[in-house]
């Protein structure tokens, strides 16, 4: 990430993607730990 300050809106969308990428992996570590 070179423009951290430029493009607010592109910062919402990484800041979202951060978060989905980071609750897909808890996600799948709780199903693995089930089976």
């Amino acid at each position: 990430n070179a423009d951290m300050g430029s493009g607010s809106g592109n910062d919402k969308t990484e800041v979202a993607a951060q978060v989905a990428s980071v609750w897909l992996q808890i996600k799948v570590k709780n199903v693995s730990l089930q089976m």
